[in-house]
């Protein structure tokens, strides 16, 4: 057995003894994310949220792919399996690649986004549907102030705050509610009382 060989059946019995299966693969859900083969999250790349998508996405292939190669001995000899095995796992790639391109499409086609999460904050990530865990269903929402919420997978941002529904005579907001825009802009308008009727002398 070689040195290459020798350091990748080390790292293999080290990543098992930690409970980590490979092949590692990149999260097709979580941006960033590198899970084992059993679905566990074991590398999260750019935590603060610092890097373009792309480049994240990117390198959470590389890693995946270098912690495998390292993890999998070749057999002496057998170059043939080893281009079987980065033949495979590239067909697997694209495969998930073209499922990313067609939500890429449907995201910018303007319909909603699959998933949000908080850009500021990101520990984790929320089905559009149950959009509202973004947010603590109002905890972390503030008066007068509008929470900028990022969309997977490059979808449309959103914006929600907890906006007025009804005002007192003196023109103060007095009813509340969560509600969600497509643009700060409408977000912000929506804190702004509407002008009592008859009110143009």
């Amino acid at each position: 057995m070689n040195e290459t060989q020798y350091q990748g059946t080390v790292a293999m019995t080290d990543l098992s003894a930690h409970h980590v299966t490979l092949p590692l693969r990149a999260s097709e859900t979580d941006l960033g994310v590198i899970v084992d083969a059993t679905g566990a999250d074991i590398i999260t790349i750019d935590v603060n949220n610092t890097r373009p998508d792309d480049q994240v996405r990117a390198l959470a292939l590389i890693f995946a792919d270098a912690i495998n190669f390292a993890g999998t001995p070749a057999p002496p000899h057998h170059v043939e399996i080893r281009v079987a095995q980065l033949e495979a796992i590239l067909a697997a790639e694209e495969a998930r690649s073209e499922e990313l391109l067609k939500r890429l499409d449907k995201a910018r086609e303007g319909k909603e986004p699959d998933f949000c999460y908080d850009p500021d904050e990101w520990e984790f990530t929320s089905d559009w549907e149950d959009r509202d865990q973004v947010h603590g269903h109002g905890e972390a929402l503030h008066s007068g102030k509008v929470m900028q919420v990022a969309t997977l997978i490059r979808g449309p941002r959103k914006w929600v705050a907890e906006v007025p529904v009804t005002w007192t005579e003196a023109g103060d907001p007095d009813e509340t509610e969560i509600r969600w825009f497509d643009s700060e802009e409408a977000a912000l308008a929506a804190f702004v009382a509407p002008a009592s009727e008859g009110s143009d002398a």
